[in-house]
């Protein structure tokens, strides 16, 4: 996975409350599975578009894909839980390559983004069930197919190498675990720092719109650069979506999930 078609955030715009357009920013969101309190966003501009018309799908992921999983191992159960709180581990499943293959081969014949993934009812609140894909399942993922999603692995700014050691998706969120605490990378000239102890938080607001914890971007107009927190994304048609960072709002582009 990867970030892509990234454009520099209008940071002085924003502070104006004019509008600006921001390509390929990612998104994600917060709330654990065990139910933990959810920040409310306010509603971004832009009206979201029911998933047909946005060129998802709303069975992604269906019963046959994720049924008849093991429970994953005591070890692996408890390293997530010190990395998730409020975890319930007896909820975990370990989500084989060949499942992920299936959702994505879905997903790229429905023209889906990640949005449409993550935001899936077959990962909603109404499935008590969380999925874990390992290191060695994301890396796989990774060298078949571009989800226009955080990269799976990379070279930090200081030059220490970043990996995704796991993923846990469901019950209306997903949880991107990083090796490295913090870190900074650039992603085509964009500079980006994921936060919270490596834990990239998300949450599911509704079809195809998200919240995210976890994530900051850097930009800069003329002299004045600042962070600013990615906080939201909608999407609002099917390659387009709105962004909500904390210092405002702006236009970003979807990458559909595609083969590399």
């Amino acid at each position: 996975m990867k970030i892509s078609r990234i454009a520099v955030l209008c940071f002085a715009a924003a502070l104006m409350g004019s509008e600006c357009s921001a390509q390929g920013l990612p998104a994600f969101g917060y709330q654990s599975p065990a139910g933990l309190t959810q920040t409310e966003l306010p509603a971004v501009k832009g009206q979201l578009l029911p998933l047909a018309q946005t060129g998802g799908n709303d069975d992604l992921i269906t019963f046959s894909i994720l049924s008849s999983l093991p429970q994953t191992d005591p070890q692996t159960a408890a390293w997530l839980a010190g990395r998730i709180p409020g975890l319930n581990k007896a909820a975990l499943k370990t989500v084989p390559e060949s499942s992920i293959e299936s959702i994505m081969q879905r997903a790229s014949a429905a023209h889906a983004t990640y949005l449409d993934i993550f935001t899936d009812p077959g990962l909603g609140k109404s499935n008590p069930d969380l999925y874990f894909l390992s290191q060695d399942v994301l890396d796989q993922l990774n060298r078949k197919w571009d989800s226009g999603t955080l990269p799976v692995n990379g070279a930090a700014k200081d030059g220490q190498r970043f990996f995704m050691q796991g993923l846990v998706a469901g019950n209306g969120a997903v949880y991107i675990l990083y090796n490295l605490t913090q870190f900074d990378f650039k992603q085509d000239g964009q500079d980006f720092r994921v936060v919270d102890g490596g834990r990239v938080s998300v949450t599911a607001l509704g079809p195809g719109d998200v919240g995210i914890a976890g994530v900051k971007a850097h930009g800069c107009k003329g002299p004045f650069c600042a962070w600013v927190d990615i906080e939201r994304i909608t999407k609002t048609g099917p390659t387009s979506a709105r962004l909500k960072h904390s210092r405002g709002e702006a236009n970003t582009s979807l990458s559909p999930v595609h083969h590399r």
